[in-house]
C-alpha cells in the first residue's frame, strides 16, 4: 500500500464499511463550538477517519416506519464496531493514540461530535433538504460513524459540488415548487431552489422529535411524569404497563428505539435509489 491513508481506508472496508474518508481535526475544530471539537475529545487530535454504510434494501420495503428505523440502525451498530476496532488498528500498527468517540447526545439535542459535519469535511456527502442528512453522490443516504486519531494523515476535504438537489428534484421543483423529500413531509421541511442550487432550506426539528423520537429518553421522562401526576390507578396501571411506555424503556438500552425512526423524508430521494430497490 503506498501511503497510510490508503490502508486505513482498506482496512475499513475490508471490514465491511461500504465507503471511508479523512477529514483534518483542526479543519472541523475550526467551525465547531467549544466542547463538539474533536480536540475536546482527544487533545492530541489530527485526524478523523469516517466511515460509512448502507441498510440492507429490504429495509425500505417495510411499511411501518417505525420499524424501518429499529432495522436500518442495526446498521449504525455494525459501524460503530468498525469504527472501535478501527482505533485499534491504528494504535498497534501505526503506534497513534486513537479512539472511537460516543455517538451519544450531551442533553437531550447537542451531539459530543458533529458527525455529519465530519462525513462533508472527509468528503463523503453534503447536506440535503432532508433535514440537513448529508447524501453521499453515489449511494445517498447513509449511517456514519468515526474514529478520532493523533495520526496526521491527508484530508480528502469536502466536495467540490453539492450533491442535493439531484437533477430530477430541480426540475421538479421547477414545475411544482417542492421535491420528493419535501412533498413527503411538508410539516417539518421546506425549501428554496435557484439555479440547480439549494437557497434555503428549513427542518423542524421540533416537529420532526415528536415522530422520528417519540421513544428517546425525554419521552420515556414525560410518560414517567404522567404516570406520577395520574391520581386514577387503573389509568396509572395502563401508562406505565402499556406498549408505548415499554417502547420508551427499552430506548435506554437498544438505541435504534430512541434514534430517527421517521425515515419518509429518505424513502424518495433518486440519489442512490439503486441501492434502496432490489428484485
Amino acid at each position: 500500500m503506498r501511503n497510510p491513508e490508503d490502508a486505513i481506508k482498506k482496512w475499513a472496508i475490508g471490514q465491511n464499511a461500504l465507503v471511508a474518508g479523512i477529514a483534518s481535526a483542526s479543519d472541523i475544530d475550526q467551525l465547531q463550538a467549544e466542547g463538539h471539537r474533536p480536540s475536546d475529545i482527544l487533545p492530541s487530535a489530527k485526524s478523523v477517519i469516517v466511515i460509512g454504510s448502507l441498510p440492507f434494501a429490504g429495509t425500505w420495503r417495510i411499511p411501518d416506519y417505525k420499524v424501518v428505523g429499529e432495522v436500518a440502525f442495526q446498521c449504525n451498530e455494525e459501524l460503530y464496531r468498525i469504527a472501535y476496532h478501527m482505533a485499534d488498528y491504528i494504535e498497534s500498527k501505526y503506534g497513534y493514540e486513537s479512539l472511537f468517540p460516543p455517538p451519544d447526545s450531551i442533553g437531550n439535542w447537542s451531539p459530543l461530535l458533529d458527525i455529519k459535519r465530519c462525513a462533508e469535511m472527509a468528503g463523503l456527502g453534503s447536506r440535503s433538504l432532508a433535514g440537513e442528512m448529508i447524501l453521499h453522490p453515489e449511494y445517498g443516504f447513509l449511517y456514519f460513524a468515526v474514529t478520532i486519531t493523533s495520526m496526521p494523515l491527508v484530508s480528502d476535504g469536502p466536495l467540490k459540488d453539492p450533491v442535493c438537489p439531484a437533477p430530477s428534484c430541480v426540475r421538479l421543483f421547477e414545475k411544482i415548487g417542492t421535491t420528493p423529500c419535501m412533498n413527503a413531509c411538508p410539516d417539518c421541511l421546506s425549501g428554496t431552489i435557484k439555479d440547480g442550487r439549494i437557497v434555503s432550506s428549513r427542518y423542524d426539528r421540533n416537529r420532526c422529535a415528536t415522530r422520528a423520537q417519540s421513544t428517546s429518553p425525554p419521552a420515556l421522562q414525560r410518560q414517567i411524569l404522567g404516570a406520577a401526576e395520574e391520581t386514577n390507578p387503573a389509568k396509572r396501571k395502563m401508562i406505565v404497563l402499556g406498549d408505548y411506555f415499554s417502547r420508551s424503556v427499552k430506548s435506554l438500552s437498544y438505541r435504534s428505539h430512541l434514534d430517527a425512526t421517521c425515515m419518509e423524508c429518505w424513502r424518495p430521494c433518486p440519489v442512490g435509489m439503486k441501492y434502496r430497490v432490489k428484485k
